[in-house]
Parts: C-alpha cells; structure tokens; sequence
C-alpha cells in the first residue's frame, strides 16, 4: 500500500512540475493567461481522425492543471504561444485569433467558403509600426499552402489583411515619401521578401 501511495504522489507531483515548467499559455479574451501543455501529437490523445486537429492555425489541443484534454477553436481564446513544435502544421510561435472576412476566405478556398471565419495567425515578425503573420491551409490534397497578412502595429482597431500578391504589401504599408524608395522595384532578389519588406518598412519609419 505504502509503495502505491509513493507512487501515485511521485505522478502528482511530476504533473504539478510539468505545468509549472510549461512554456506554452493560452490568453483569453479578457486578457488572462493560461498556462497548459499542447500535446505534440492529438492522435495519441484518443481523438479520431488525429489530422483534424493537426493544424494549430484552424484548432489545438491543450492540457490545462488537473484537467483533461480540451478542444480550442481559433476564436475561443485571444491567441496561444507554443514553445515548441508538434506533428504537421502544430507549428511553433505566437498565435492571435483574427475572423478574416468572406472575400479573404473565398480567396483563400478557391472562391468558395467552408463555413469557418476564425483562424489563429502566426505572428513571423512583430515591429514597432507593421507586424507580419502567416496561416498554413490544405485547400484540397495539394501541401498546406502558406498565406501572409499584414498588420499597421498603429493601428490598434485594424485587423491584420490578407496578401493576395507581393505589390500589395507596398499599398498596404502606403505612408512613406516618395523619397524613401519604398516601392516594389527596389526590392528584388533576395529582398523580395516579406520579412525583409516589413522589417525595412520599420526601419525607414524611424528615420
């Protein structure tokens, strides 16, 4: 009996010290933070099929102290940070909830909707006036594809909008003089990228 209850206390405490170690929060939307576990993979949770919750950007699983597995639907909750990666696309990261609108939606499903509005955003780089995320969706059979939004990090009330091509970041982030050289023709090669756009777009902020 003695040797049971060492037992059954060594896996209390080993539980208390994996919540107290865990990187991985959640925030509500009334800005309190949750701290819990998100399993690497839902499969091994008893959940079928183990896919549909293999995408951190649509939903994810999280172990809250002495609580079982919960179902988080982007849109629950403010946004999550995970500490390290999981199976497939239970990426790694900050993540915020954003509802896009229907033509963001229909762009991103072949001009059809699915019915979902909220997604969790990854946020690639944060910057004082721009911000950049990024969504991974399998529309068909095809490999997840990768969509970008931006961000004016000013701009408290706005949402982050989709990118349906690369000049569009420049309409977007529009309040540079002319001067700046901030157009679309001075970045090419390996500057044509959207990480190096808004990290530059902040720096000629500050100038």
């Amino acid at each position: 009996m003695k040797k049971k209850h060492s037992l059954l206390l060594c896996v209390q405490v080993f539980t208390l010290f994996q919540c107290a170690q865990a990187q991985d929060h959640v925030i509500t939307w009334d800005a309190d933070t949750l701290t819990c576990i998100f399993p690497d993979k839902p499969r091994k949770e008893g959940l079928r099929p183990g896919s549909k919750y293999e995408n951190g950007h649509i939903r994810l699983l999280a172990h809250f102290e002495n609580d079982s597995v919960r179902i988080i639907e982007a849109g629950d909750v403010k946004g999550y940070s995970r500490k390290k990666h999981g199976k497939s696309l239970l990426c790694d990261g900050v993540f915020e909830s954003v509802e896009l609108t229907e033509e963001e939606q229909r762009y991103i499903y072949y001009g059809r909707s699915d019915g979902k509005r909220w997604y969790f955003l990854n946020r690639v780089f944060s910057g004082k006036y721009a911000s950049l995320y990024v969504m991974y969706i399998s529309r068909t059979s095809e490999s997840p594809r990768s969509f970008y939004f931006i961000k004016k990090t000013d701009q408290k009330s706005t949402k982050p909008v989709l990118l349906r091509n690369w000049k569009q970041i420049f309409t977007q982030l529009d309040d540079l003089p002319v001067n700046s050289g901030f157009k679309a023709d001075n970045y090419r090669g390996k500057k044509r990228n959207f990480v190096y756009v808004v990290n530059d777009y902040n720096r000629l902020k500050e100038l």
